[in-house]
């Protein structure tokens, strides 16, 4: 059940910072130097980057009450850095955008599905294994840890049986 909310949450972040970046960061840049596909790259992949980080952290830590950091942060750099290439091929290949603009029209409405609906599908099979992959290797315990649950459990199962 968590894996449905933090896909359906991957996909409403990325609808609203393409959104957001579009309706109200765009417009106030009209007269800045740097082009305009860098900073949709830049919003983009920080604001993916903080949200596959805290869901990587969310999976770990709602399995097993710890996490990895490290992992974290490799799972967040991922799902920025492909958020990156899919925002660089969409500005690049026409193609890719026609059949939105032939929908919605060459517009902001169109602009924003169009990004929206690559980065959702480029970045999906990232939260996906990030999920498990966070889980895996957030909840590994120590040798020692092992040997006091072992030794705890022994001592019930004794307990038990002295029953």
């Amino acid at each position: 059940m968590l894996l449905i909310w933090q896909l359906l949450l991957h996909s409403l972040i990325s609808v609203l910072v393409f959104f957001i970046t579009f309706n109200m960061v765009l417009p106030s840049l009209t007269t800045s130097s740097i082009p305009i596909v860098y900073v949709i790259m830049l919003i983009g992949a920080s604001i993916l980057f903080i949200s596959a980080y805290i869901m990587s952290w969310w999976a770990s830590y709602n399995n097993c009450e710890r996490t990895s950091y490290t992992d974290n942060i490799i799972y967040g750099a991922k799902v920025a850095g492909f958020s990156v290439l899919v925002i660089g091929l969409i500005n690049y290949f026409e193609f890719l955008r026609k059949p939105f603009y032939q929908l919605t029209g060459q517009n902001v409405k169109g602009e924003v599905i169009t990004y929206s609906f690559y980065v959702i599908l480029g970045t999906l099979p990232f939260i996906l294994t990030n999920y498990y992959d966070s889980i895996k290797n957030g909840c590994v315990m120590s040798m020692a840890e092992i040997d006091e649950k072992s030794k705890e459990l022994d001592r019930l199962y004794n307990e038990e049986s002295k029953k």
